[in-house]
């Protein structure tokens, strides 16, 4: 009776964990930037900024896990075409789990073989990490690695 009890208790905690991650998972947004205004801080704003041709920008907001990996991907396969530079605004991201950083690099791998690079701006600790470790960084280039938006549009315009 016990031992009916202990299982119980073990399934139910796998799928409360299970149900929080999707819904924590629904919660993040992969935008296209556009002209429309957004609460930023101004380093990071993005309203009023003049992106150079052949630069598209994405911004990420909510935790980057399994779920909000498929939005990205999602996103970028709607676009008619992969622009030449692509910036993704990540300072609204501060989790990221192995599968958003797999789809990640998929991205970058993607970018790079057809001839475009990813640049990523205001990534916090915890994904910064991740990627560290994995040695994603080190190998894809740290120049693509921009602490602000103004610094990862300088960087596209040297693209």
């Amino acid at each position: 009776m016990i031992f009916d009890l202990v299982v119980a208790v073990q399934v139910g905690m796998v799928l409360a964990a299970i149900l929080f991650i999707r819904r924590i998972s629904e919660t993040t947004e992969v935008n296209r930037v556009t002209d429309e205004y957004m609460l930023e801080r101004p380093e990071q704003l993005a309203c009023g900024k003049s992106l150079p041709d052949g630069v598209v920008v994405y911004r990420i907001f909510g935790p980057f896990l399994f779920g909000a990996a498929e939005k990205l991907m999602d996103a970028l396969l709607r676009a008619e075409h992969w622009s030449k530079v692509l910036v993704l605004r990540l300072h609204l991201v501060t989790v990221m789990d192995t599968t958003g950083m797999n789809a990640l690099l998929s991205v970058v791998e993607r970018m790079k073989s057809s001839g475009g690079t990813v640049i990523i701006s205001g990534i916090h600790r915890q994904p910064f990490a991740m990627l560290s470790k994995a040695n994603a960084i080190e190998e894809r280039g740290r120049k693509n690695l921009c602490a602000t938006f103004d610094d990862a549009i300088a960087r596209a315009r040297q693209c």
